[in-house]
């Protein structure tokens, strides 16, 4: 099955999650993500701003906002920009649904400030490979910074048994943390 096929099946299955069972691994991701960066103070950590289909890290984001320590990706043109996010209230609604840092709000972020990636996507498999919404945002993004790590985040539901199809231009993740 092909990487278009696989996102189809993946994200109907996402649908068919029910909200409680989302709100428990939402929990015990917070609490682990969290603990480990308090282990790391002051370390920036480029999160993303949660869907309702993916695991909701709004806490973790708050807390990160609230250290100075977070940093979300705006899409511009063909790619993803990083910018410190110093509160929520700095984030706007943008096409898909999605929030994103307000460039007049927020000042972009070097690429040297960013220590640890958190990565969505639809589905994840053993090798460490992932499928994202088909746009390459994360790919393109994730070639520039070759030396920081990049943690694919997301429900247990998210894994697949068999691999997904790559391509050279796949970014393979460092970590897998499924909850």
């Amino acid at each position: 099955m092909g990487k278009k096929e696989l996102r189809t099946q993946m994200i109907q299955a996402l649908a068919s999650i029910s909200d409680e069972r989302k709100e428990e691994a939402s929990s015990l991701a917070c609490c682990f993500l969290l603990d480990l960066f308090l282990k790391e103070p002051g370390t920036k950590v480029l999160s993303f701003a949660s869907k309702d289909s993916e695991i909701n890290l709004w806490p973790l984001n708050q807390w990160l906002a609230g250290e100075q320590r977070l940093l979300l990706p705006k899409v511009e043109g063909d790619l993803l920009h990083i910018y410190e996010v110093e509160g929520l209230a700095q984030l706007k609604v943008v096409s898909w649904g999605l929030q994103e840092p307000d460039p007049t709000l927020c000042k972009k972020a070097s690429l040297e400030e960013v220590r640890v990636v958190l990565v969505p996507s639809i589905c994840f498999d053993d090798n460490k490979h992932r499928i994202g919404y088909g746009h390459g945002f994360y790919d393109r993004f994730l070639a520039t910074i070759p030396g920081t790590l990049k943690w694919g985040i997301g429900l247990k539901e998210q894994k697949l048994s068999t691999a997904i199809p790559s391509h050279p231009s796949d970014v393979v993740l460092d970590e897998l943390f499924l909850f």
